[in-house]
């Protein structure tokens, strides 16, 4: 869940499904209980020629935030099953005229699992997923991802779209 500067709250909901994965946003409009559809995230992918065949990313494992471009930025988790997913996409909600563009389609780099940057595949990082992502106030245009399965973080610079792998996160044993 996240919010927009109007109150209007932002709700990514999923199917868990690890085959077919798919995850819906809904608008929830402030003092209305209101709910509207805005559209799903397979759908913004497909029409940005950023879902392959037989792709899966069955949730949202971040909060909705927002950055201070205005935007609000959320990460996917994709699936292991049945085989391992190409990695996690990047999507910004633009509240003001509420469209979620596939945003890594700009940036011309990705990380891999082995933490080397290499061209650009559509995917923040490949073959993980997102598990956590943060802002910094101090640093505007900086956003921070964590990974899942290989637990690797990584920092996007929004206003440039470059993406820089930082290396392992902590873990506790």
């Amino acid at each position: 869940m996240g919010q927009g500067d109007d109150g209007t709250v932002y709700i990514a909901v999923s199917n868990h499904d690890e085959v077919a994965g798919n995850v819906a946003i809904f608008a929830l409009d402030p003092g209305t209980d209101r709910i509207r559809l805005l559209g799903d995230l397979k759908l913004v992918s497909t029409a940005a020629g950023n879902w392959r065949n037989g792709e899966s990313h069955y949730k949202v494992h971040t909060f909705l935030q927002k950055a201070s471009d205005g935007l609000i930025y959320f990460a996917t988790m994709g699936s292991g099953r049945p085989k391992r997913d190409r990695g996690a996409h990047v999507y910004a909600l633009d509240p003001r005229i509420e469209e979620i563009p596939d945003v890594r389609l700009a940036a011309p780099f990705s990380i891999a699992s082995t933490r080397k940057v290499g061209p650009g595949s559509g995917v923040v990082v490949q073959q993980l997923g997102i598990k956590g992502m943060g802002l910094q106030p101090d640093f505007a245009d900086v956003l921070y991802l964590m990974t899942w399965g290989a637990w690797r973080t990584a920092s996007v610079r929004l206003a440039h779209g470059i993406f820089h792998g930082m290396g392992h996160s902590a873990r506790v044993p």
